[in-house]
């Protein structure tokens, strides 16, 4: 059986949002089907991409429009595209059995009619996983209107939490009958919760996510614990993962003269590593599906606060679990704050509840279940 694995991802070559889309391929090179793949030509390949082709998978990389300043843009981007070929003839050439499309974002597919025009022509199934939606976001008419043509008629479409499944059904002002809610796998080699760091003088904390400060929120973070509340007190924030805002949340650090306080680690494969040393997790995220970094917290036995936002308050029980702040404000992820800090001597506990919580609720092995049901077509 041959499978097409579509990848939007366009703005950083890997993201939590990849990782069940390619443990989903990589169960089918074990399957000994044959597998494709499209994924934007980024300057190197991910690691996990290169371990899909070292197992055999065939690799297409999307050449992008070059930006080019000035008033001349639009019309050489329009020649780029006329000049450049498509794509998307890769489903003419190969002819695959079925499409699996990955969208970091909500509704990337309805931007891009090129591959919708030839899937149509072409008339294969596809399935669209949806690993992300905005809480309050408001569709152009035309992209509405393509999106529900889109939605209705996959053979299923993903989400990763149901709240992005309702959130998209308001957005599209339809239900969706092919809804399959599932969930992302963790990054990690063993599922066992990891002793509680041993107390110290020193709070550390933990937040794991991708420097992007419009979907995660570490600014409004920064500027919570900008406080003399939260000077006064003896704490270490650990900021963990890489992105566009870098440079940007460094200035609020020295801005907010939270030097001694806050440290930007960088990216991380080893997420055990992280919960050897950190206690809690702080998520100030703008908007989520439900975010790889719980989970794995979770599991780990570490609590968590987060806001209400994606699916957090689906797995995360507030003053159980973990902590709940109703909105991404500063003012709520203040009080959220606060009653964790309130309740520091009891996150060992809450740990241990978040680890069995989480492995008796969520199916960590859902992705076999996105595989089985791309090849029963």
């Amino acid at each position: 059986m041959k499978l097409l694995f579509i990848s939007l991802m366009e703005g950083f070559s890997w993201g939590g949002s990849e990782e069940l889309w390619c443990k989903v391929a990589a169960l089918a090179l074990e399957q000994k089907q044959e597998v494709y793949i499209s994924v934007k030509k980024w300057d190197a390949l991910p690691p996990k991409l290169q371990v899909l082709v070292n197992n055999g998978a065939h690799i297409y990389k999307r050449n992008t429009v070059p930006e080019i300043p000035g008033l001349i843009t639009r019309i050489a981007r329009k020649i780029y595209k006329k000049r450049a070929a498509n794509p998307w003839d890769i489903i003419t050439n190969i002819q695959p059995d079925a499409i699996c499309i990955n969208m970091g974002g909500p509704y990337d597919i309805a931007y891009v009619p090129q591959l919708l025009e030839i899937i149509e022509k072409e008339n294969k199934p596809y399935y669209i996983i949806q690993q992300f939606n905005y809480e309050n976001l408001v569709l152009p008419e035309s992209i509405r209107v393509r999106a529900k043509n889109i939605f209705a008629n996959a053979n299923a479409v993903f989400f990763v939490s149901e709240r992005n499944r309702k959130t998209t059904e308001r957005n599209l002002v339809m239900g969706i009958k092919n809804a399959v809610i599932i969930s992302n796998p963790a990054n990690l080699n063993k599922y066992d919760s990891l002793p509680f760091p041993a107390d110290g003088q020193c709070v550390q904390f933990a937040s794991v996510a991708r420097l992007d400060t419009a979907y995660k929120g570490q600014d409004l973070l920064f500027e919570v614990l900008s406080s003399n509340k939260w000077k006064e007190r003896n704490w270490k924030l650990n900021i963990f993962g890489e992105g566009p805002d870098r440079k940007y949340l460094e200035e609020l650090i020295i801005f907010f003269n939270l030097s001694e306080h806050i440290f930007l680690r960088g990216k991380t494969d080893d997420i055990a590593q992280v919960w050897t040393t950190n206690h809690l997790l702080i998520m100030p995220s703008i908007a989520e599906g439900t975010p790889l970094a719980l989970i794995e917290a979770m599991i780990c036995g570490r609590p968590s606060v987060v806001t209400n936002v994606g699916g957090n308050s689906a797995i995360v029980k507030d003053g159980i679990t973990g902590f709940i702040a109703q909105a991404p404000t500063t003012a709520l992820l203040d009080q959220a704050l606060e009653r964790a800090w309130m309740e520091k001597n009891n996150w060992s506990v809450m740990g241990n509840r978040a680890h069995e919580d989480i492995m008796n609720n969520l199916d960590l092995d859902s992705y076999k279940k996105v595989y089985s049901d791309i090849i029963t077509i």
